[in-house]
């Protein structure tokens, strides 16, 4: 709606709030599990270990994550909130990932009255239709990279664990 009335000025209010609503998501999904008295996950003794070597990907993680259109942002949210992420990374990584999407939603918005005639008379020019899939399987490939690193290496026994 922004990208259709306000064109590219509308990006200023977006990149205002987005790490407000990432700073707000985060906190209160953290509430939300200390109020159902759930333990993070680098506190369950089976999960311990991968939470620990997932410490170097958390980055792009949230990047990943964010940048699927089909993983829910509430579900993320616990699911990010439940690990030791560094708040400037999450900030940031929410950022980055969810730019992509703004800025294809924008683009929807500003040429709103194109898409429509599209629709109505549709051509092989609307390629850029695929553009969401695109991003589910960039964002699927990435966390799948990710699960492979963390959970390929072999366990360590370490006492301290």
């Amino acid at each position: 709606v922004l990208g259709f009335y306000l064109q590219y000025w509308g990006l200023l209010p977006v990149f205002i709030s987005y790490p407000i609503a990432t700073l707000i998501g985060l906190g209160v999904s953290r509430l939300l599990i200390r109020f159902a008295g759930a333990r993070p996950l680098q506190e369950l003794p089976d999960l311990k270990v991968y939470v620990r070597r997932l410490e170097d990907y958390y980055f792009q993680m949230v990047i990943y994550l964010r940048l699927s259109p089909v993983l829910p942002f509430t579900m993320m949210n616990v699911f990010l909130a439940s690990l030791p992420v560094k708040i400037w990374w999450y900030i940031l990584g929410s950022m980055v990932g969810m730019l992509p999407r703004t800025l294809l939603f924008f683009w929807f918005g500003m040429n709103a009255r194109d898409l429509w005639e599209f629709a109505k008379q549709p051509t092989l020019e609307g390629v850029w239709q695929l553009t969401p899939f695109v991003l589910v399987l960039l964002s699927l490939a990435g966390l799948v990279y990710i699960g492979k690193k963390v959970f390929r290496e072999k366990t360590r026994v370490n006492p301290n664990i």
